[in-house]
């Protein structure tokens, strides 16, 4: 239960039932707590949509948008229309981390298979070849095949996904 201050205001955290207590007696609308969207683009918005969420979803929610000065509704409302737009990165964060290490472990094997190329030139010039640069060519050009397999299946996972 949240604690009353000096001037009769309730402070602090609220539990579950105690916001739906302050709904049902606001006549179903929650308190807004943060500033408004910016108006919209092509006129005022007349379309409402009525969505429920689980306390905990409602929790996560009312922590985001308190973070961006926004109230819980201006942000849904904000983030599914520039999701709708495809202003937002549908990729989860440790997807796009995962795809930038894939996408460095290629520089990183191309740079190798360089130098094994620079090798392989030395060696055509003056006749010294060892014999595991030819074994460590083809596992690069492997690897490389591999790389490029999986980031065309990550590619067409995030195309299947809008």
């Amino acid at each position: 239960m949240a604690d009353d201050d000096s001037d009769g205001r309730v402070t602090g955290e609220l539990s579950s039932s105690d916001r739906r207590l302050n709904q049902a007696a606001s006549g179903g609308r929650r308190e807004r707590s943060g500033r408004r969207r910016a108006p919209a683009e092509d006129g005022k918005r007349t379309n409402q949509l009525v969505v429920s969420f689980s306390d905990a979803e409602l929790a996560a929610i009312d922590e985001v948008s308190r973070r961006t000065g926004l109230s819980a509704g201006a942000w849904v409302g904000e983030m599914a229309v520039r999701y709708a737009r495809g202003q937002l990165d549908p990729l989860p964060a440790d997807w796009r981390d995962f795809a930038a290490e894939f996408v460095r472990y290629r520089v990183d094997v191309q740079r190798a298979g360089t130098v094994i190329n620079q090798v392989a030139r030395h060696a055509n010039a003056t006749g010294e070849f060892e014999d595991g640069a030819e074994r460590l060519m083809a596992l690069v050009e492997r690897l490389l095949q591999r790389i490029d397999a999986a980031t065309e299946e990550a590619g067409e996972r995030v195309r299947r996904s809008r």
